[in-house]
C-alpha cells in the first residue's frame, strides 16, 4: 500500500492510496481478525470461513463494495486510528452497523463512508460517499445509524472507549427524538475506490488528487478526509480467504 497525503488546510485534507496485490497477504494475516471480530481471539481459518459464507451471499456489487470497504478499514488501522466496530456486522442477529467505519484517532471521531465501482471515476464515487453520510446524519430514516454504531461500539470485543461509547448513545437518543445536529459537527471520512486502477506513480496520484479536490467547495463538515484509492487487490483477497469468483 502507498499513498501520499495533501493537506488542504487546518480542516481539509486528501490522501490518494493505490492498493496493489503484491505483499497484501502480509498485512491480511496480521489484521483480519481484529478488523472482523475485534479483539475476539477467533482462529483465522474461522474467519476465513465466516468471510467466505458473508461474501457467498451477496451479489456482485455488493461483493465488491464490502472489499472495497475492508481494504480502508486496514488502511486506517495502519495508519493507527482505532476501530470502534466490527467488519462483520452480525446482521443475522439484528446488529447493523449504520455507518461504514466509525473510528477514534488523537482524541476525535471519524464516520467513514465508502462508494466503489469499476470503470467510474474517484471523484464521483468520493461525492457519493459525501453525500450518502450527510443524508444518514441529518435526515431521519428507519435505520438510526447512532444506534447502529452505539450497539457497535458496546460490544466487548470491540473495546470502544467509555466516552466514544457514550457519546454514540446520545447521539442515537437524539436521533429517535428527531433532533440532528449539523454535519459542521463532525469529522468526515467519504472514501472513493476505484477498482483496477493503478495509482503508484506520483503524478498519477496528484491528477487524482486535483480531480477530487474541487468537491470539497460543495462540502460542509468540522473536519475532513477525502480517500481516493486505487485498488488491484480483489482477487488477491479472494484468494486469501479461499473463495472462487
Amino acid at each position: 500500500m502507498t499513498h501520499k497525503i495533501y493537506e488542504i488546510d487546518e480542516k481539509a485534507s486528501v490522501i490518494v492510496l493505490d492498493i496493489e496485490p503484491e505483499n497484501i497477504e502480509n498485512y491480511l494475516i496480521e489484521n483480519i481478525v481484529s478488523i472482523c471480530e475485534g479483539h475476539s481471539g477467533t482462529d483465522l481459518e474461522i474467519i476465513k470461513i465466516r468471510l467466505r459464507d458473508y461474501l457467498t451471499k451477496k451479489d456482485i456489487n455488493k461483493r465488491i463494495g464490502a472489499i472495497a470497504e475492508f481494504y480502508i478499514h486496514l488502511f486506517l488501522k495502519f495508519l493507527g486510528y482505532k476501530q470502534n466496530f466490527l467488519f462483520l456486522n452480525l446482521e443475522e442477529n439484528s446488529i447493523k452497523k449504520g455507518f461504514d467505519g466509525y473510528f477514534s484517532f488523537n482524541g476525535e471521531e471519524w464516520i467513514v463512508e465508502s462508494k466503489s465501482g469499476i470503470d467510474v471515476t474517484h471523484k464521483a464515487k468520493v461525492s457519493e460517499a459525501y453525500r450518502d453520510l450527510k443524508k444518514k446524519i441529518t435526515t431521519k430514516e428507519n435505520n438510526n445509524p447512532w444506534q447502529n454504531a452505539y450497539n457497535h461500539a458496546s460490544l466487548i470485543d470491540v473495546g470502544a472507549d467509555k466516552t466514544v461509547i457514550n457519546k454514540l448513545k446520545l447521539l442515537s437518543d437524539s436521533y429517535f427524538k428527531g433532533i440532528f445536529f449539523p454535519i459542521t459537527n463532525y469529522n468526515l471520512m467519504p472514501c472513493g475506490t476505484v477498482f483496477n486502477h493503478n495509482a503508484t506513480d506520483e503524478e498519477i496520484k496528484d491528477a487524482v488528487f486535483n480531480d477530487i479536490k474541487t468537491t470539497l467547495k460543495n462540502m460542509e463538515y468540522k473536519n475532513i478526509c477525502l480517500i481516493a484509492i486505487s485498488n488491484r487487490a480483489y482477487d488477491a483477497f479472494l484468494n486469501f480467504i479461499e473463495l472462487e469468483e
